[in-house]
């Protein structure tokens, strides 16, 4: 299992984020047989400091698989939940649903 975390911390001023946490986890080899796919899961805290377009908090959910191709590329359908886009209540909250196809360099 791999974890990440990203933590960011900014000068209210000519910032679009004052504060940003980021982490989720990612699992390989939840299916026998498929030991490179990766299944991932995460969530974001967003602070907007009000110099952009938005003032308040803006809050991400999302979870994905990776199915491996081969050794180059994969799939990746995934899931993400977004809390006041743009942190702000004028927007409605918003879930995706989306594949990605990637190549490894």
């Amino acid at each position: 299992m791999r974890l990440l975390s990203l933590f960011y911390f900014a000068p209210p001023y000519d910032n679009d984020f004052s504060f940003y946490a980021h982490g989720g986890a990612a699992y390989e080899g939840l299916v026998p047989g498929r030991d490179r796919d990766q299944l991932m899961a995460g969530a974001a805290l967003g602070e907007y400091s009000g110099s952009g377009s938005g003032s308040g908090q803006t809050v991400l959910v999302e979870a994905g698989y990776r199915f491996r191709v081969n050794h180059w590329s994969f799939v990746q359908p995934f899931a993400q939940y977004i809390v006041h886009p743009g942190g702000t209540d004028t927007v409605a909250d918003a879930a995706i649903l989306g594949v990605s196809l990637g190549v490894d360099f």
